[in-house]
């Protein structure tokens, strides 16, 4: 088997350097004596710079182990009490010189040992110091996110099952970030003295792709906070997502929503009326208040959430089922998001390489594949310029600008370029045509300078 191993020297090399190597698959770092300093205390201690490179090394899911190379100790099985017991006449006739000696895991001399406890004692307290994984990189890690190669969802075409509402739900993160914006929609709507479109000057709020019931939470959450009436209708497709609507409407909502039990792109919009026009749906129209209107105006809605994002800023067809959906938005209504924008920058992952060419022989497109990650060990293969010094202002839609327009920085700062954005408004006046979807066409052109290339494979640098 094949082991990554990293010697620790006592003065490290480059920022570029370490980074290209926190990116390695990494399963044991060694040290010697000699990578010690020793402080007033007269204590073995590493440098800050040593301290915080083997924290990062340690910061993956399966952190590597540590050995002490001078004297043939695994500081794993110190730490645990593990060193093996083999008396000092067995031990001088199996070990014919210090070098085997050091060739050798778990075996040392009593003398040895006692010198060798004051290094172990200080790299268990660097294992206990090591900084907590934050609360996104224990999600990714639960959901089996970090560095492991995924299909995206298509979300547009596909049905999801209930194991990809539970990953969604568990994001420690978008969530409350919904919850913000929402509230500060609802708080720009009051302090603009804007006029609500719902009955009894509520304001109107629909989620467009529901799914099962965390967006809809959110935006009561934030109406309740913000102190504003609201008439919120949750639009969803997914007859076992709608199933769990309709089941926090009557739990834990209070009835209050007006459940919708169609596809976004074919919804009329919200009414009073509570006759169902489309699909057939499992429960009477009474406890769906209301889906297609019929002897009654649809009127508009004022705020429009949806999370059509995808893992590729556009791959769930977001711009697509968006436009449609947002013909119901009144001129002056907020989407939620307002926009959606994608960057790029090459990096060099050797794990996810080493997954790509194991695949290669059952699939050889998977170079061409779509796929996603969370990657925790990657590193960053052109750097030097600013994210923002590549963009430019063309109408209401950041586009890239050309390389002129990119400023040199520090060579450590990675350069994170943008390659296109779509805006999700009010779309009065822009609509095309015949339903047209020439207006969602993207393309770029970046530039990223790689003074040292990647891990290769046949069909270029992953």
């Amino acid at each position: 088997m094949d082991l990554t191993r990293v010697e620790l020297p006592r003065h490290l090399h480059s920022r570029l350097l370490q980074s290209r190597w926190v990116s390695e698959p990494v399963r044991l770092i060694s040290l010697g004596r000699a990578t010690f300093i020793h402080n007033t205390q007269n204590s073995p201690v590493l440098s800050p710079t040593q301290v915080s490179f083997i924290h990062e090394l340690l910061s993956v899911s399966s952190p590597p182990w540590m050995m002490i190379c001078d004297d043939g100790v695994q500081v794993d099985s110190a730490l645990e009490g593990g060193i093996s017991k083999t008396s000092q006449e067995n031990t001088s006739t199996s070990l014919s010189s210090p070098h085997q000696s050091q060739k050798l895991k778990g075996i040392m001399l009593k003398e040895d040992f006692a010198e060798a406890l004051p290094y172990i004692a200080y790299l268990r307290d660097l294992q206990r110091r090591q900084p907590p994984r934050t609360i996104v990189e224990q999600y990714a890690t639960e959901c089996g996110y970090e560095d492991q190669l995924h299909t995206p969802l298509q979300t547009a075409v596909q049905l999801l099952q209930s194991s990809n509402y539970e990953a969604f739900e568990k994001d420690p993160v978008k969530y409350d970030m919904y919850e913000l914006a929402t509230r500060r929609a609802l708080r720009e709507w009051k302090a603009k003295n804007k006029s609500p479109s719902g009955p009894g000057d509520t304001v109107v709020i629909a989620v467009v792709g529901a799914g099962r019931g965390p967006l809809v939470t959110r935006a009561l959450e934030a109406a309740r906070k913000e102190e504003v009436e609201v008439d919120l209708w949750p639009v969803e497709r997914n007859p076992n997502a709608y199933v769990m609507l309709q089941r926090h409407n009557e739990e834990d909502w209070n009835g209050q929503d007006n459940l919708v039990y169609y596809d976004m792109r074919s919804w009329k919009g919200p009414s009073l009326h509570s006759t169902v026009e489309g699909p057939a749906l499992d429960t009477p129209a009474s406890q769906a208040r209301s889906d297609f209107p019929l002897g009654s105006s649809p009127y508009e809605v004022d705020i429009m959430i949806s999370e059509l994002i995808g893992t590729f800023a556009d791959n769930g067809l977001s711009p697509e089922c968006l436009d449609v959906a947002l013909r119901l938005l009144a001129p002056r209504g907020i989407s939620i998001p307002e926009s959606c924008t994608t960057f790029l920058a090459p990096v060099a992952s050797p794990k996810l390489h080493t997954e790509v060419m194991a695949r290669l022989s059952s699939n050889p497109d998977i170079g061409e594949t779509p796929s996603w990650a969370w990657l925790k060990r990657f590193d960053f293969l052109s750097r030097g310029a600013s994210v923002a010094d590549n963009t430019t202002e063309k109408g209401d839609t950041l586009v890239p600008a050309g390389p002129e327009a990119v400023s040199t920085l520090p060579e450590s700062r990675p350069k994170i370029l943008l390659a296109w954005s779509f805006s999700h408004g009010p779309v009065e006046g822009r609509r095309e045509p015949r339903g047209g979807n020439s207006h969602n066409a993207r393309h770029a052109r970046l530039y990223f300078p790689i003074p040292h290339k990647g891990v290769s494979w046949p069909g270029g640098i992953l």
